[in-house]
């Protein structure tokens, strides 16, 4: 997920003013008037680039640190926020769509937080503004991008729902998957479950492949189903987050497993 704050102009106008304010009142000069009319003066637009995990979490936390008269607006393609992190579920028919998705209008408007569901164009950081996909433009003087990842199928010619594979990594690509799963649960045979190089983490791919276990278990065709983990990591458990998962530290495969090597784990 990507994460950055811009700092605007008026950011750097108000650290100016800080600066300036504080030497008036070392001379006692400013009166309590105002300090209050100064504080109006400055205050911020925050403006949140996109609304999901990271987003909306983000634009909770902004709006309890904001002072009152800041004002906060976050941009999003629409007003549906999707809980990614229980897609796995929805491909196994363990959840629905509507179980895991909010419409962000109401939740944001009791907690004042402007939304945009046009969706951004472009970023202009030297005008401080977002062009949103209708042609009109939001001023900021803070930026905070949260746009998530942008999933990069084309990489791996055949790769992802377009292709000739299945994705959790949106909640759409879920629903897609689910049918096969039914099919598979009907009509038992191979499935391959990993990631390809290049992600930048190999969690959700861990995860699918032990709710799958568990769903086919259920369905009571689990034997009839080999299951192969394929992954680019240099050993089970690395996870691509720099390592996070020590090679002796990683319990025994639930499946066959195929390294960056192109060796099988033993399991």
């Amino acid at each position: 997920m990507l994460s950055a704050i811009h700092r605007g102009r008026y950011g750097r106008q108000v650290i100016e003013t800080d600066r300036h304010l504080s030497r008036i009142k070392d001379d006692s000069l400013e009166s309590g008037k105002n300090r209050a009319n100064w504080m109006e003066e400055t205050m911020a637009h925050i403006v949140v680039l996109g609304a999901g995990l990271g987003g909306t979490i983000m634009a909770y936390e902004m709006r309890e640190k904001l002072r009152a008269s800041d004002t906060l607006t976050v941009i999003n393609q629409g007003t549906t926020y999707s809980f990614v992190p229980s897609n796995p579920w929805v491909a196994v028919g363990w959840r629905d769509r509507d179980d895991i998705t909010v419409d962000l209008s109401t939740v944001f408007a009791r907690r004042k937080i402007a939304l945009r569901p046009e969706g951004a164009r472009k970023v202009l950081p030297k005008e401080n503004r977002v062009e949103l996909n209708d042609g009109s433009f939001v001023d900021y003087d803070y930026l905070i991008i949260a746009t998530g990842p942008d999933l990069a199928f084309d990489e791996v010619p055949g790769l992802g729902p377009d292709g000739y594979t299945q994705s959790v990594c949106h909640i759409d690509h879920a629903m897609a998957a689910r049918p096969n799963f039914d099919a598979l649960v009907k009509k038992p045979g191979p499935v391959i479950v990993g990631a390809i190089q290049g992600a930048s983490c190999y969690g959700p791919a861990y995860e699918f492949a032990f709710i799958l276990d568990t769903a086919l278990r259920r369905a009571k065709v689990r034997d009839q189903v080999p299951m192969t983990f394929v992954t680019p990591e240099p050993y089970v458990g690395h996870l691509g987050l720099d390592g996070v998962g020590a090679p002796s530290r990683c319990s025994k495969a639930p499946c066959a497993t195929v390294t960056s090597s192109g060796s099988p784990m033993p399991r």
